[in-house]
């Protein structure tokens, strides 16, 4: 049953930030107190995306509207995945997976809703196809939310916009910054050769000095004290 809760975990919280769009706004860097080097700086106030794999997708050129369409059908896909491992776990292990789901929805939600409000104000060419993009993302974590709750009988909650709130809600997304594409590899037996290639191709990701090894290491796994 360990292996069905870690595996549910994974599921979900991967299909959480599929399809997903976002960028980092100046005022996080100020609140997390982060020098503003020369190559933080040029990431400061971009947009990004994780596609369905769970990548960071740099210098996109399509339809950003179009590009987060799937996140509502990955989100739906959550609620048939918890309606199927609360039929087959314990109470205490359904527990778990529902309230650390529900913190991160939450969670979200709040960077979804702090997008929207501050994007026009931080992004200086700002599209309104992008501005489309974050509109559709927050308006799908509030019907999933609102979906979530009422299927599961969770007491509504929300987060007030504020300095704490903010840290804590990037300590709780921490777990979301990972490398989503490695699951099909880890489910197969071990292979020395696939190892030995991942391992080469860690230690480039590790000294490659670009915006996805300052977005994961820097800033979703970053220590808030």
């Amino acid at each position: 049953m360990t292996d069905s809760l870690k595996e549910v975990s994974k599921l979900t919280f991967a299909n959480l930030i599929k399809a997903s769009v976002f960028y980092l706004p100046e005022s996080v860097f100020d609140l997390l107190k982060i020098t503003k080097t020369e190559s933080v700086l040029k990431d400061i106030n971009t947009i990004f995306l994780f596609d369905k794999n769970g990548k960071l997708i740099r210098n996109y050129t399509e339809s950003f509207g179009q590009f987060v369409l799937p996140k509502k059908s990955y989100l739906e896909e959550n609620i048939f995945l918890l309606f199927e491992f609360k039929e087959q776990s314990s109470k205490g292990g359904f527990e778990y997976v529902i309230e650390k789901y529900n913190e991160l929805v939450l969670s979200l939600l709040y960077m979804s809703e702090l997008f929207c409000n501050e994007i026009e104000k931080d992004i200086a060419d700002l599209t309104d196809d992008q501005k489309t993009a974050f509109t559709l993302q927050h308006n799908f974590y509030i019907q999933h939310k609102e979906i979530f709750e009422a299927k599961f009988k969770i007491p509504p909650r929300v987060y007030n916009f504020n300095k704490q709130t903010t840290q804590t809600v990037l300590k709780k997304i921490k777990p979301l910054a990972v490398n989503l594409d490695t699951q099909e590899v880890e489910s197969r037996k071990p292979d020395k050769k696939l190892e030995k290639k991942n391992q080469l191709e860690k230690l480039k990701n590790d000294t490659r000095t670009n915006a996805e090894s300052f977005l994961l290491k820097t800033v979703f796994k970053v220590n808030i004290d």
